[in-house]
C-alpha cells in the first residue's frame, strides 16, 4: 500500500504484528464490539490504504468561450471542452484536468465497494469540487488538476481514517 511505504520501515525488531492484531480484536470484543462493527472498521481501513494506491492523470483540455459585455461587466461562459487533438490552437482558456489512471479504475471500483457507494460518484468526487455561486441556489462542477486530485484523495482517506 502507498501510504504505509512512504516511512521505508517495512518490519520492527521484536514487534509481532499478528499478536497486536489478536490484541486489537480481543480489546475490540471487550470494550462490547461485535463481529458486524470490527468487520466495519477493518473495511474502512482497507479502503483507506487502497484509495492510497490510486493516482491520476494530467489531461490537457481546452474551452470555447461565449464573451459579452465590456470592462467590469464583461462575462464569459464555458460553452464546451474538449480534450485534443479536436482543440483548435493553445489559448490562454487551455488549461489541465485531472482523471483517474485507467490502470487504477479497478481500484476505484474496490474503494467504492468497500464504501458502498456508487464507483462513478467516486470517481467525479476525487477529479471535481462542487462550488456553491454567491446566491446558494446553485452548484457548479469545477474539475481539479492532479495535485489538487492527490490533495483530495489524501484528504478524503484522512477524514474516513479519523
Amino acid at each position: 500500500f502507498a501510504y504505509l511505504g512512504h516511512s521505508g520501515c517495512f518490519e520492527i525488531p521484536k514487534v509481532d504484528d499478528q499478536a497486536d492484531f489478536t490484541e486489537v480484536v480481543e480489546s475490540l470484543e471487550a470494550m462490547g464490539f461485535g463481529e458486524s462493527e470490527r468487520q466495519e472498521m477493518v473495511r474502512v481501513i482497507v479502503a483507506v490504504l487502497k484509495l492510497g494506491n490510486i493516482d491520476f492523470n494530467s489531461i490537457k483540455v481546452c474551452a470555447t468561450l461565449e464573451m459579452w459585455g465590456g470592462g467590469e461587466e464583461a462575462r464569459a461562459r464555458v460553452l464546451s471542452h474538449a480534450r485534443p487533438p479536436t482543440c483548435a490552437a493553445a489559448s490562454p482558456q487551455d488549461d489541465e484536468e485531472s482523471e483517474v489512471a485507467p490502470e487504477f479504475h479497478n481500484v476505484v471500483d474496490e474503494v467504492a465497494d468497500l464504501l458502498k457507494v456508487d464507483a462513478a460518484g467516486l470517481m467525479k468526487a476525487l477529479t471535481s469540487k462542487m462550488i456553491r455561486s454567491a446566491r446558494r441556489t446553485s452548484f457548479t462542477e469545477v474539475p481539479l488538476r492532479k495535485p489538487q486530485a492527490r490533495d483530495g484523495r489524501d484528504a478524503l482517506s484522512k477524514d474516513l481514517y479519523n
